[in-house]
């Protein structure tokens, strides 16, 4: 039940499983750490996509 822009919480799911994401396992304070910066990473390729089309 992960929506697919969702990239913070799709990391989790994928780094943790989905059994213990969905048990409500975040994990530790590094794992969220990578989370943040593959979502900021994601949120980065979108910019540099949109301008790309312009």
């Amino acid at each position: 039940g992960v929506a697919r822009n969702d990239t913070y919480n799709l990391y989790l799911a994928y780094y943790l499983g989905w059994s213990a994401y969905g048990r409500g396992n975040r994990g530790d304070a590094g794992v969220q750490n990578y989370a943040r910066a593959t979502d900021q990473m994601a949120r980065d390729y979108a910019t540099q996509l949109r301008q790309c089309g312009s």
